[in-house]
């Protein structure tokens, strides 16, 4: 008896009236996702709550305006549909422009959450206007209409007995966020924060940059021919020198190795690491020497074995006492570096070296760091490639993954104004259209821009910094926050557009306004449990802006 009489109560009713055709839109929007087998992204995973959260909403507004009408069930459903009916149509068109700005965007990750939250929408519409009027007449719904709270009433006499100073203090607020605030938050992307952190691998990631400042892995491309030959040539003006370019390729390594948490490796380095060990009387070995020797190479046997030591040193090490030598060396070097050469497998030779030794790699590699310290390595690492080392070296500006992070910043910067504009400008088209009032269409969206405006603010506030989840904030809020002003609008035409229509349409329409941003905030909160940082701050400035925008 307890559980059929908690079926029959109004707020279970209110559940499955606005729930249920919510949570079947957000199972459809996933399921034509796969469907389709669109690519989906990391991203993908804030469209349920944004779905949930906006469906809810659409229903509560229907349910509130049949509470108030007044007839039979079938008399008050035609009332509530034919007038917060077409609010709701408004809404989800102005949302879907807002969405579908995303979609301009030249990255991947935003166009796929773009599509999917202009279908969910879409979803959530055909949803809501099919079965939020069957259930509530089925369920007989019967919610009591109250006068609209004293608070409400009082709420909205302020602002129309101080409107001046009301819109100065919007105005203000505006400014300070566009031009202070603003400037404060950064534009900054950090690709570990953007992974689940409860995986294995993303932990044993984040365990490999710090310990071994890796994971960003990137290189030079050298322009220098450091080829070798075993042929001894006595002309210079015909005999190669890799010795000298190879020295152009080392200063830029050990350049680039100076910056910090990165690290440089080319063919030098393999040749510093490999050892030259002298442990025996240099003269036995000089003895074992056939009497056809070529002169050269008894001088490098010399200049290696012609002493009584103990000690290691470098195949580099060689080349350099080679170099001091007036007579010889060069060709000596030469021979070495060929020798050298054809010691490494080819696999080996050629992650450093092309086939023709013209073209060589410094692999550059540094740690997950956010993008601010990435942009800075980056451009010290450019900064030592392109100087002058004295020798016939050019190298390139790093490529890899460092790079690539640092253009899909400023990407971001870039996008988050055309989505802006696109979404703003237009959603009052679309309003001026329907409303067939520009004038509507303009208070209606200035309430939107004024949200728009103060992310920044909220941003600075809460410290989040501008990634490739925060970015969509502003083309998300166009589309949701519509929907306040909308119902707003919408009403006050409806009485008439007077100063006493506007009174009425904020009081009776603020109470439902007030349900549907709990609601929606609500919804939102359950993207609290994605395992992702960087879901964590999108979330708080949208519940924030979404109350600012109510």
């Amino acid at each position: 008896n307890i559980f059929l009489s908690t079926l029959d109560t109004i707020p279970f009713k209110v559940i499955v009236i606005s729930g249920l055709p919510t949570l079947c839109s957000v199972f459809l929007t996933m399921g034509i996702i796969g469907f389709t087998d669109y690519e989906v992204t990391m991203t993908v995973i804030i469209v349920g709550p944004i779905v949930l959260a906006l469906g809810v909403s659409y229903g509560l507004h229907i349910t509130n305006r049949y509470a108030e009408a007044k007839g039979t069930p079938e008399e008050k459903m035609a009332e509530a549909l034919n007038s917060t009916g077409r609010a709701v149509l408004l809404s989800a068109m102005t949302t879907i422009i807002g969405f579908i700005s995303l979609t301009f965007t030249p990255m991947k990750p935003i166009q796929t959450v773009g599509w999917s939250l202009a279908g969910g929408i879409l979803v959530v519409y055909v949803m809501t206007m099919v079965m939020v009027p069957n259930l509530t007449m089925i369920l007989d719904l019967k919610k009591p209409s109250h006068p609209p709270p004293k608070l409400f009433v009082e709420a909205v006499s302020l602002p129309l007995n101080w409107t001046k100073i009301t819109l100065s203090l919007f105005l203000i607020a505006m400014l300070i966020s566009a031009g202070v605030s603003r400037t404060n938050v950064e534009e900054n992307i950090d690709l570990l924060e953007m992974a689940p952190q409860d995986v294995e691998a993303v932990q044993k990631m984040k365990t490999y940059s710090d310990e071994f400042e890796a994971g960003q892995p990137g290189f030079l491309l050298i322009d220098a021919d450091i080829s070798a030959s075993p042929n001894i040539i006595n002309d210079p003006t015909l005999r190669n020198d890799p010795y000298e370019n190879l020295k152009g390729i080392e200063e830029i390594e050990t350049k680039c190795n100076t910056v910090n948490q990165t690290t440089a490796v080319s063919i030098v380095f393999l040749m510093k690491a490999i050892a030259l060990s002298v442990n025996v009387s240099g003269d036995e070995i000089l003895d074992l020497l056939p009497d056809e020797t070529p002169d050269e190479i008894v001088t490098v046997a010399e200049l290696l074995f012609d002493r009584e030591a103990s000690g290691n040193g470098s195949f580099w090490w060689g080349l350099a006492l080679l170099d001091q030598q007036e007579n010889g060396g060069n060709e000596a070097q030469n021979f070495l570096i060929y020798v050298f050469y054809n010691s490494m497998t080819e696999e080996m030779r050629e992650l450093f070296v092309e086939s023709e030794y013209e073209k060589s790699l410094i692999y550059i590699d540094m740690p997950f760091m956010d993008v601010k310290r990435t942009e800075e390595a980056v451009n010290a690492v450019n900064d030592y490639a392109t100087q002058n080392t004295g020798s016939a070296v050019t190298s390139s500006e790093l490529v890899g993954v460092a790079s690539v992070t640092i253009e899909v910043n400023d990407l971001i910067v870039d996008s988050q104004w055309d989505s802006l504009i696109f979404a703003l400008l237009f959603t009052i088209i679309t309003l001026g259209i329907v409303f067939r009032d520009i004038r509507y269409a303009l208070l209606t969206t200035t309430p939107v821009a004024f949200t728009v405006f103060m992310q920044w603010m909220v941003m600075d506030l809460n410290d989040t910094t501008l990634s490739l989840v925060t970015v969509m904030i502003g083309s998300i809020l166009v589309g949701v926050g519509v929907d306040f002003s909308i119902h707003i609008a919408n009403r006050v035409k409806e009485l008439g557009g007077s100063i006493d229509a506007i009174k009425i349409a904020c009081a009776s329409t603020g109470m439902s306004l007030f349900e549907a941003v709990t609601v929606t905030a609500m919804g939102m909160t359950c993207a609290y449990f994605i395992p992702i940082p960087a879901i964590k701050p999108f979330v708080d400035v949208i519940i924030i802006l979404l109350i600012l925008a109510a």
